[in-house]
């Protein structure tokens, strides 16, 4: 009979145990991951990087329709901004207004935070974190690109001392660069002119996909920028109403009940018909008097002060969406398209070349 050394029986004893180890383990009940919790059921993921112009403008106005749907069902969301790589000024802004007409309307909005220090300084720094009660360590002054970006937020038609006071914020940081006073005006007449436009036409009614804004809540967001590395300003005016093409509509009714079909007639049997981008581009390059009063001295705001900064200045380029529509002049060459995705409001975007 062959002997076994105790070395051997105790071999065996630890080997029986790892397998009994082993078989405990396959057999006990698995613990649930928080992100596979009821938590998941309202976080809603974003794409690496938000923009709205080019090629990752489906996927942020993706990520915004699934923002309010989310909240549409839960009553909360919790953005997972955790893979977010880059955003731009256009995206943050929407993104911004539309966070906060979800929380007007009483949505519990949570953040998980970028993992990159430059978004969280962004973020921080436009007061985005401050909007959701939250903070973020990181100092934005040791990012200059993030510093320069300034934005203001209101409830009132003319706010033209906060809109000067935000551009010459930003401008403070061109010094390098001489600006013409005129062309300054004209900068500030054109996005005042589209805040006044935001507060007489774009919330008469309830806007599309929901979560309207109410009388005394913040009905417009602007953005300014100057971009050092090619030394251009960006500008832009969002709001969150009915269009350009409800608006006429809506004001064409309100007209008609007051019997005072003669002003605003002709223009709806005009764009009868039309997608959004064919009236928004109707309305921009139109030399008719658009004013619901037919006055001279009024109705010109579009086509002068807003799109009229591209026409008469070439280094001034200008992107308009309002609702599916999309119109802009780029380097001369006119462009209008629908777009797949709804954006629910009106967002004006300059670019100048300094």
């Amino acid at each position: 009979m062959k002997k076994y050394s105790k070395k051997y029986f105790e071999h065996l004893l630890r080997k029986s145990e790892k397998a009994q180890i082993k078989l405990i383990k396959k057999n006990r009940p698995k613990k649930k991951s928080r992100y596979n919790s009821h938590h998941y059921e309202y976080s809603v993921l974003c794409p690496p990087q938000i923009g709205l112009l080019g090629k990752y403008g489906p996927a942020t106005f993706d990520f915004i329709a699934k923002i309010k749907s989310t909240a549409a069902k839960h009553g909360r969301v919790k953005l997972g901004l955790q893979q977010l790589k880059k955003i731009n000024a256009d995206a943050m802004v929407l993104l911004q207004a539309e966070v906060t007409a979800l929380l007007h309307n009483n949505v519990g909005v949570t953040v998980i935070k970028p993992k990159t220090a430059r978004e969280r300084a962004v973020l921080s720094h436009t007061g985005f974190f401050a909007l959701l009660g939250t903070t973020s360590k990181i100092k934005t002054e040791i990012y200059e690109s993030v510093y320069r970006w300034q934005v203001e937020c209101g409830n009132k038609g003319i706010e033209g001392e906060r809109i000067s006071n935000m551009l010459e914020s930003s401008l403070a940081f061109a010094q390098e660069v001489l600006i013409d006073d005129t062309l300054l005006f004209k900068i500030k007449t054109g996005i005042s002119e589209a805040v006044s436009n935001t507060m007489l036409h774009a919330y008469i009614d309830e806007r599309n996909g929901g979560f309207s804004l109410d009388t005394g809540q913040l009905k417009w967001w602007a953005f300014a920028c100057f971009n050092k590395e090619d030394k251009s300003f960006t500008l832009i005016s969002i709001d969150l109403g009915i269009g350009m093409a409800r608006s006429i509509d809506e004001v064409y009714d309100d007209y008609r009940r007051k019997q005072q079909l003669k002003s605003w007639a002709w223009l709806r049997d005009k764009i009868s018909g039309k997608k959004d981008h064919e009236i928004i581009r109707l309305l921009a390059e139109s030399n008719d008097n658009l004013s619901s009063t037919k006055e001279t001295y009024r109705g010109l705001g579009l086509q002068t002060d807003i799109i009229g900064l591209s026409k008469n200045y070439p280094n001034i380029d200008i992107a308009i969406y309002s609702n599916k529509g999309y119109y802009s002049t780029f380097n001369d060459k006119t462009t209008s398209k629908e777009l797949a995705d709804n954006v629910n409001g009106t967002i004006v975007a300059w670019t100048i070349k300094l």
